[in-house]
Formats: C-alpha cells, structure tokens, sequence
C-alpha cells in the first residue's frame, strides 16, 4: 500500500510511521516501508483494517550564532479504516435456466439462461470486512441457444482486482 501526507519538504527531515489495529487506539507498532518525500511505500502489511499515523524528524541546520537543532513533531490525526486485502472474493455462484432433458444430467432442450451471481468478498483475518465485491466484475445473464456442448469458466473480482476461485460449468443442449 502507499500513504500520502503532507508535511515539510526540508532536506534533512526524516519521517517515521505506525500502525495498529482499527479497533485498538494502543499498541502503535514501527512500520518499515520505502519512503519518498512525504509517502510511503508499504509491503508485507498484514491482511485486515488499520489506523496509521506519521511524525516526522528534522535537523536544522547551524548558522555562526545556533549549533544545528533536532525538532520531532508530534503524530499526526491518524489515518483510519485501511484495508489491507489480498484474498479475493467467495466462489460466484452459476444459476442455469432451461428446459432439463429427463436422465441426462446438465442437458438441455432449447434456449438456457446462464446466470452468474457473486458473492460477497471474504473477512479479514482480523475480523473486518474485505473491500467488497467489484459489481462490475460479475458478468451479466447470458443465453445460449447453439446446440452442443458450451463451456463456461467465472470468476469474479474485489475493488482491488483481487480474483475469486474460477467455476466452470459445462451446458449441453441436446440437437
């Protein structure tokens, strides 16, 4: 993930960044991350909501009259609710629609509706919700009238491209 903030641009200022869990308002741990002006580059977070803060340090230099300075400035408001989701949505469901052929399983007769519905993304391991379902991600209904054997393969995503488990259902429709 990558933070934003603002905050000085001065040459000698380095900037220091903690997380905790997004229910605790204690328990502030270091976080390592690659910085850059004032961002942050973070990898390796652990999976679940977040509240993260920043301060930052900065040297002032001597001038003939003031030895050089240290000033730390306090934490800033924290940055709340940061999901933090690598997994993506449940398995999508595939609702077929269609005149069933007696004792041939998956074998229609006739135009089939092919529905596809997603489900909602996985909880964190923390407990929290993912990020959600991508609605667009979930193809819309689709009829097949080609007799033969049609072959579909789903899969749906999160708001963060995470991918659910493909299903794949094979529809026949008898000649």
């Amino acid at each position: 993930i990558k933070l934003t903030w603002q905050g000085t641009e001065a040459p000698d200022t380095q900037f220091e960044v903690e997380r905790t869990k997004a229910s605790s308002s204690t328990g502030w741990k270091a976080v390592m991350g690659t910085f850059d002006g004032s961002s942050v580059s973070l990898k390796n977070e652990p999976e679940g909501t977040h509240r993260y803060r920043v301060r930052n340090t900065t040297v002032i230099p001597g001038t003939n009259i003031s030895p050089p300075r240290t000033t730390v400035t306090p934490y800033s408001e924290e940055l709340a609710g940061v999901k933090v989701d690598r997994s993506g949505p449940k398995t999508p469901k595939v609702v077929i629609k269609g005149k069933k052929v007696k004792g041939k399983k998956g074998t229609y007769k006739g135009k089939v509706t092919v529905k596809v519905v997603g489900k909602p993304d996985a909880k964190l391991p923390d407990g929290s919700a993912g990020v959600g379902l991508n609605g667009k991600s979930v193809p819309k209904p689709r009829k097949i009238k080609k007799k033969g054997r049609t072959v579909i393969k789903v899969k749906t995503r999160d708001k963060l491209g995470n991918a659910s488990k493909a299903v794949r259902v094979v529809v026949k429709i008898s000649k």
